[in-house]
């Protein structure tokens, strides 16, 4: 199986959810909310910053630079589209 990418989604299945679905019921948000806030779509809650950091039992700390790293990605991807 090919390692992810994406810091936030190598977390979720670190912490035992092979399946977003899974992880977003944990959560207690959307599996669509959970996958654009792995994709740095979306920034989440506070609140959900720390249901996360529960649920994949890490800090909120590492839940925040995983987020910020996979904004980043996305806006890089999103220049090199344009250029």
């Amino acid at each position: 199986m090919l390692r992810p990418r994406n810091p936030l989604t190598r977390i979720r299945l670190a912490a035992g959810f092979p399946r977003a679905a899974d992880a977003a019921t944990a959560v207690d948000c959307s599996y669509i909310h959970l996958i654009n806030v792995e994709r740095g779509h979306v920034n989440p809650s506070e609140a959900l910053v720390l249901r996360m950091a529960r649920a994949f039992k890490v800090s909120e700390k590492r839940v925040r630079a995983a987020v910020r790293a996979a904004q980043r990605a996305m806006l890089k991807r999103k220049l090199q589209a344009v250029a």
